[in-house]
């Protein structure tokens, strides 16, 4: 039997995260949430998940912050940031904080499935199947 895939979903809005939850857990996922970036941070200190959904806008420590801090301490994983600004730069900033990918809200979950197809077959030295596009 196959690993179970670990997620972490990092988002301040609980109607995002229960969303986001109840798709992957019927996906086979083995998801956690958390509701801010501090709370992501204490998750990883007990656990090595496989791939990090992460909001960018968040009170406090904001998602770019966090994926910068994960970057330094070795995080090597997938990252994909979600963010209800579709625009241009803010992709780019995503992409130079050391996000992988990068979708808008709302999030269209066929897309944001391939994405995570694509990372999680990348980063496990596979072949990826899914995605590699990093638009929207």
């Amino acid at each position: 039997m196959a690993k179970k895939i670990s997620l972490l979903i990092v988002d301040d809005e609980e109607s995002v995260r229960d969303s986001l939850n109840n798709w992957f857990i019927e996906d086979g996922y083995n998801v956690a949430c958390a509701s801010d970036a501090k709370e992501a941070l204490s998750k990883l200190e007990a656990r090595n998940y496989d791939i990090i959904l992460a909001d960018i806008k968040m009170p406090g420590m904001d998602g770019m912050e966090a994926t910068q801090k994960l970057r330094q301490q070795g995080f090597d994983r997938p990252i994909i940031a979600l963010t209800a600004n579709a625009m241009r730069e803010s992709r780019s900033k995503c992409l130079a904080a050391g996000c992988d990918d990068f979708i808008s809200k709302p999030i269209d979950r066929k897309k944001l499935v391939e994405k995570l197809a694509f990372w999680i077959g990348k980063s496990r030295g596979g072949e990826s199947t899914g995605s590699p596009e990093t638009g929207p």
